[in-house]
Parts: C-alpha cells; sequence; structure tokens
C-alpha cells in the first residue's frame, strides 16, 4: 500500500537517509548551476519555517520524496513550490501525491502550486492533473477547487 505523509520537523533526522539518496539523484539530474546540495533542505526542513518534506512510501521503503516551500509572488499571493521531487513507480503515486499536495497548498490559503521539470515526462504527467507549462515552471490555479 502507498502512503503519502507530509514528514513534520522533528522527524526529518530519523528518515533522512532514506529521502537524501533520492533527493541526490533529482539534483545530479540538473544542470550544474542549479544544482542545491540535498543537506541545505535538510536544514531548511527541520527549522520547520517554509520548507516541508513530502515522502511516498510503501511499508519501509521510500519510494520518493518531495521538497515543498511556502512562499510569496510578486503580487503577494501565497505559494507552494515543489523545488525538488524524485523517485520511482510514479504511476502509482502521481495522483495520490497531486491531491494531498493541492489540499496542504488549500489549508495554507495558497492560489497556486508551482513546479519546475527538466523531464518531459514529468511534463505530461503534470498536464494530466490540470498543469499549465510556462517558461519553466508549470503551475496549477487553485482557484478551480
Amino acid at each position: 500500500m502507498i502512503n503519502i505523509i507530509r514528514v513534520p520537523p522533528n522527524m526529518v533526522e530519523i528518515i533522512w537517509d532514506k529521502a537524501r539518496p533520492l533527493l541526490q539523484k533529482c539534483e545530479d539530474a540538473m544542470a550544474e548551476k542549479d544544482r542545491v546540495d540535498p543537506d541545505t533542505y535538510r536544514k531548511q526542513l527541520m527549522a520547520g519555517v517554509d520548507h516541508q518534506m513530502m515522502l511516498v512510501s510503501e511499508g519501509a521503503d521510500c519510494i520518493a520524496v518531495a521538497i515543498l516551500r511556502l512562499t510569496y509572488e510578486d503580487n503577494g499571493d501565497r505559494i507552494i513550490e515543489i523545488v525538488s521531487l524524485a523517485g520511482d513507480r510514479l504511476g502509482e503515486w502521481a495522483e495520490p501525491f497531486h491531491h494531498v499536495t493541492r489540499e496542504i497548498a488549500l489549508a495554507e490559503n495558497c492560489t497556486k502550486i508551482v513546479t519546475y521539470t527538466i523531464r518531459k515526462g514529468w511534463s505530461k504527467v503534470l498536464s494530466t492533473f490540470g498543469y499549465k507549462e510556462g517558461l519553466t515552471p508549470h503551475t496549477l490555479d487553485l482557484g478551480e477547487y
């Protein structure tokens, strides 16, 4: 059974060894200028201010991990950015992950979800949930919900 968990700040350290390799895999696929050391995320996640970790698991196995960041657009709208997302078996968790992330965004009074993708396959998956491709980011307008 697939589980999608919003990891509280005090649990980040406990699951970090399972999540870090997936995050590193994502960073390694990026252009060098865009890479972020996953340990930078760890510090931000443990602080619990504006970064949150989502974990996709099956039993004790970590299948995917995402880093969400609560931030504001220039016009003052609150948004969630999916700043890192990596994992395996996408077809098994993409839809429930989308729904959980959308519910978090709505609960946080966000107007939009923004994600950045480097793979064309992700663009195809995101479009099935209503994301529109921009120059770089894909966005989901939450005004429809």
